[in-house]
């Protein structure tokens, strides 16, 4: 299932992004491109490791620009 494949790349590409973040980076990510869901539910889901050894990103929709941020805030 090609979809299904996408989708999990897509996770590990989000995941990779968030584990590259220096504490007080933003980035962002477009509305039209990933579900915000998906970006919400990634340090639960694929970052329990960084999540236990005290990292923490905040997420927040950003309408104006059409994007979710991603903050990581430790």
């Amino acid at each position: 299932n090609l979809n299904h494949m996408e989708k999990k790349s897509q996770r590990q590409y989000i995941a990779d992004k968030f584990r590259n973040m220096k504490v007080g980076e933003v980035i962002q990510f477009p509305l039209s491109e990933y579900n915000p869901s998906t970006i919400r539910s990634m340090p639960a889901a694929s970052l329990l490791k960084e999540v236990s050894e005290g990292c923490k990103w905040r997420t927040r929709a950003n309408i104006p620009e059409k994007c979710i941020d991603v903050i990581r805030v430790s």
